[in-house]
């Protein structure tokens, strides 16, 4: 008699194990085709994002609003070059790419054209940006709201200054169509 009930009690016990591995397991994969399902718009630290041909580890990401207007801008990492991602789904899915250029000296405001070394670049969109959400190295950035300038030159070309307070930013590259980039999301941390 005792060892059928010993039996029985590690047969339960047995059973609530794998009832407990399965959701588990289940919760997992979930949790994982959540993150592969993700798009572009919602990148976040530790993705990779393939570009050109090129891999690029996402560092940091802001999110940013102005009015009705939504979007995300990231700093990535290809090895030792440093370049910047804008995305802004509502603008035709516009995506830049762009190289963090070295720090420039601006007096005064922004005007309508901007020269940069003899390319001419006219101003497609200005104003100031609230920052709603910071993840990864751009955490650290103080102040709640961006000015910024994004230009534009013939074909894809574009240009954008950022502000932060005193701090300005140059990144110059291109508009990429979204189905040029890949979003490959970091594997999900354990708690």
């Amino acid at each position: 008699m005792e060892a059928l009930l010993a039996a029985l009690i590690t047969a339960g016990v047995i059973s609530l194990g794998v009832r407990i591995a399965r959701k588990r397991r289940a919760a997992k994969e979930s949790s994982q085709r959540q993150l592969v399902e993700r798009s572009i718009y919602q990148m976040l630290p530790g993705d990779i994002v393939t570009i050109e041909g090129r891999d690029h580890t996402i560092e940091g990401v802001v999110e940013l609003t102005q009015g009705a207007s939504y979007w995300r801008e990231a700093e990535l990492r290809d090895g030792n070059c440093q370049r910047w991602l804008s995305v802004r789904p509502e603008r035709d899915g516009g995506i830049i790419i762009a190289d963090t250029q070295a720090k420039l000296r601006i007096f005064g405001e922004p005007s309508e054209q901007y020269d940069d070394a003899g390319d001419i670049f006219a101003l497609d969109s200005n104003g100031v940006a609230k920052l709603t959400t910071r993840h990864g190295s751009l955490r650290a950035l103080e102040g709640d709201s961006w000015r910024f300038w994004d230009y534009q030159r013939a074909g894809n070309q574009r240009l954008l200054l950022r502000q932060l307070g005193q701090t300005w930013q140059s990144h110059r590259g291109n508009k990429v169509p979204p189905h040029m980039i890949e979003l490959w999301p970091a594997e999900p941390k354990d708690d």
